[in-house]
């Protein structure tokens, strides 16, 4: 009796330390790509306002273009996420789920079975 109640933990505590290390993981992911997306962004705007600033001077135009005003419309676009975390969060979540309700219903009969077989 003890041993499947040392099982049922030991495997509760490995779910949950995964659980937890997929979504510290998927954490740093995503927001290593949000840093890599503002970045080739703003290089982006950078080249662009460079290139405009280019064509101005041929066209011999006194008109100079800021380069911290926005060059397009991509400042205006957010940046893409995918739902990777929603999942893992979701499977985590029901795999903890799933094994509790396993441990509980191994227990219950288990109390069950005794009070059965005491009875007789």
């Amino acid at each position: 009796m003890r041993t499947t109640t040392r099982t049922f933990v030991i495997i509760f505590i490995i779910l949950a330390v995964s659980l937890i290390g997929s979504i510290y993981a998927l954490n740093k992911h995503s927001a290593q790509i949000r840093k890599e997306q503002a970045i080739a962004t703003y290089d982006k705007q950078q080249e662009q306002a460079k290139q405009k600033a280019d064509n101005d001077k041929e066209n011999n135009k006194s008109e100079t273009v800021s380069s911290a005003a926005p060059a397009s419309d991509a400042s205006n676009e957010l940046p893409v996420t995918g739902p990777e975390l929603s999942i893992s969060n979701l499977l985590g979540l029901g795999l903890l789920t799933t094994t509790l309700l396993s441990y509980l219903l191994s227990r219950r009969n288990l109390a069950h079975s005794f009070l059965t077989y005491t009875s007789i």
